[in-house]
């Protein structure tokens, strides 16, 4: 496997970052209108994958930062990291669903 580099890694990434984007604007728009529970998910939700994915090509381009000679001490801190960002990758994707589930129950009040 060739492994991709930084600024190729940050072109495939454009286009779900501009979705999470889309996502959180459209939220924003919903909540600024609506004010509901599924809105407010909604906004957490994108928010919260878009800050993960970011923060994901981060920790991805850090060890170039921070050269290779430094250690495990790094290795295990890069892993811990990337546990706490799929785990916030996770509640996003689970707010998501709620706000779907709830938004789909309660009825939209004109």
């Amino acid at each position: 496997m060739v492994p991709l580099g930084l600024w190729s890694g940050l072109l495939l990434r454009l286009p779900l970052w501009g979705a999470y984007a889309v996502g959180v604007l459209v939220s924003a728009m919903l909540v600024s209108q609506r004010r509901d529970t599924p809105a407010w998910l909604a906004l957490v939700g994108f928010s919260a994958l878009l800050l993960a994915s970011v923060a994901s090509w981060f920790t991805g381009m850090a060890p170039v930062l921070v050269g290779f000679a430094r250690g495990f001490a790094i290795a295990r801190a890069f892993i811990c990291l990337n546990v706490i960002l799929q785990l916030v990758s996770a509640a996003g994707v689970l707010c998501l669903a709620y706000a779907l589930w709830t938004g789909m129950r309660t009825p939209v009040q004109r």
